[in-house]
């Protein structure tokens, strides 16, 4: 059964391709979180009411390296989000804020 993931208040380009935000934080427990895996369908739900489908490239806490090569987050490990990471084919203006993410099955 499809579910809403999250509401995209910002896309931008990254290394592997369109990261989606804010993501989900990491306490959220629903079992349709739970179950997210890379190369997964997603549906792209837009305010027009048109859609889209696209696959979830990769996912992760946004992390720094510092000098020792130690990963670094900032803020309490609790309320960090998992950014998603979409196909580098799609753009910020595909992926609008307001747009909804929801899964497909």
């Amino acid at each position: 059964m499809p579910f809403l993931l999250f509401v995209v208040k910002k896309a931008y380009k990254g290394v592997k391709g369109l990261n989606i935000a804010p993501g989900i934080q990491l306490k959220d427990n629903r079992p349709e979180v739970q179950s997210i895996t890379q190369g997964m369908e997603l549906e792209l739900r837009y305010q027009n009411d048109q859609s889209r489908r696209t696959n979830l490239i990769t996912y992760g806490i946004p992390v720094e390296k510092d000098a020792n090569g130690n990963f670094i987050i900032y803020g309490k490990p609790e309320d960090q989000y998992i950014i998603f990471t979409l196909p580098e084919t799609l753009t910020p203006d595909d992926v609008p804020t307001g747009t909804e993410i929801w899964t497909v099955t």
